[in-house]
């Protein structure tokens, strides 16, 4: 049966899945926002009350992630601190001239796009070193 190999064989998070997990959940809250304000409309009051609880969710799984996952090396620790303080630091730095400055809102989308990318970069670092 096909389940019976996922049994044998539990799931067992890679050093990278908590920031992963974490990177994902700050790119889907900041890009429902981020479409709204690019389009110079007010986003509606449930997007931000489910964006919280997604948060607050990711907060809640992170820790049981961590430990489960081996311990990372430092050069990968280093990569993934950097990765979600230039994730939360970025957009944070855009807002304020996308929000007050009209016609700038597609700055808000550029920092999406670099929470994206800053995603994808850990997300393959972490199968990478996994397939190892």
């Amino acid at each position: 049966m096909p389940g019976q190999e996922i049994l044998r064989h539990p799931y067992v998070p890679t050093a990278a899945s908590s920031a992963v997990l974490l990177l994902g959940v700050l790119v889907v809250v900041t890009a429902a926002p981020a479409v709204f304000i690019a389009r110079e409309e007010t986003p509606p009051v449930g997007l931000t009350a489910a964006s919280f609880a997604l948060v607050f969710a990711a907060f809640l799984v992170v820790p049981a992630l961590n430990r489960r996952a081996p311990a990372a090396p430092r050069a990968q620790r280093t990569v993934i601190l950097v990765a979600i303080t230039a994730a939360i630091v970025v957009p944070l730095a855009l807002l304020y001239p996308a929000v007050a400055i009209t016609g700038l809102g597609w700055l808000l989308v550029v920092g999406v796009a670099v929470q994206a990318l800053l995603l994808i970069a850990v997300a393959i670092g972490a199968a990478r070193r996994r397939n190892r």
